[in-house]
């Protein structure tokens, strides 16, 4: 529908229609759950959108299928139900394309908590240019985008930097456990840690990378926005870093041109804040 003056009331939802749905796709219903459309975005007369798995949020999986996770049973589940971001394209949804996604998916029975060995999706769509994730394991979620010279951009989010610090946070023991060998099963990739940044040049080719380590930083996990100069000349990424502590994070803003070569971390960037501390009336203040 048409958005009206003054926006939409909550009484007209009525009036939209729903064109595609995740369980075309996705066949356990505990994962639909924790799967969501995390970009939207028209390029060369299609729409282009992607939806986000929730890969931090697995072990409540298992919680809800009472499943013990220090157990075999337990890692096999956790591994039948590890998702990574999908990327959809269409004109008319009179067809849908799956861009990047998986072709078979495993599954886990919700009643019985038994691993189901990979059966085609939900829909039987077939990937068009690779698995979820842009191929990577890690890439939970595509964060950003942006039209730049004809290009499209796509900027995601991974969880490779978050696995370890939470096998070493995590205060449940069973989970640690867990934790410890889904990551050890799974390979981390030292090399690879930090965000990605893609870019699609038509509606004919695959995407390409222009990096896949966060330009160098692994403390980057992130692209949490992009957005165009006034006369679209230069693009700015702004990224997201849980790691404050940590010498290279902290937030970032980049400008990026499309004939720049990635430098990754160089002398320009803002040296890290020192630690300040005093002694006042028996307590150490920190900032």
């Amino acid at each position: 529908p048409l958005v009206p003056e003054g926006g939409f009331e909550p009484n007209q939802a009525v009036e939209w229609e729903i064109k595609w749905k995740m369980d075309q796709y996705e066949p356990n219903p505990l994962c639909r759950q924790f799967e969501q459309c995390s970009m939207l975005r028209s390029y060369k007369g299609k729409l282009y959108w992607s939806m986000w798995f929730v890969q931090y949020g697995i072990l409540q999986f298992l919680a809800a299928l009472k499943v013990d996770p220090a157990t075999p049973k337990g890692v096999a589940s956790l591994l039948a139900l590890f998702r990574q971001a999908t990327l959809w394209r269409t004109d008319d949804f009179s067809k849908v394309e799956m861009l990047y996604g998986e072709d078979r998916l495993p599954n886990v029975n919700v009643q019985t908590g038994e691993v189901i060995l990979p059966q085609p999706n939900v829909s039987g769509y077939r990937s068009v240019y690779g698995r979820a994730g842009f191929d990577r394991q890690f890439t939970a979620y595509m964060w950003a985008s942006a039209e730049y010279n004809d290009q499209l951009y796509i900027g995601t989010m991974t969880t490779e930097a978050l696995l370890q610090p939470a096998v070493k946070n995590t205060n449940n023991p069973k989970h640690q456990l867990a934790l410890t060998m889904a990551t050890s099963l799974l390979g981390v990739n030292e090399a690879n840690k930090g965000y990605e940044l893609y870019r699609f040049k038509d509606n004919d080719s695959p995407a390409e990378t222009v990096s896949q380590d966060g330009f160098g930083n692994h403390a980057q996990y992130g692209i949490r926005n992009i957005v165009l100069n006034s006369d679209s000349t230069e693009m700015y990424i702004g990224t997201a870093s849980p790691f404050n502590i940590d010498k290279h994070g902290g937030w970032r803003m980049l400008r990026f041109r499309e004939n720049d070569q990635a430098t990754g971390i160089d002398s320009q960037e803002i040296a890290p804040a020192s630690v300040l501390g005093k002694h006042e009336s028996g307590y150490a203040a920190l900032s």
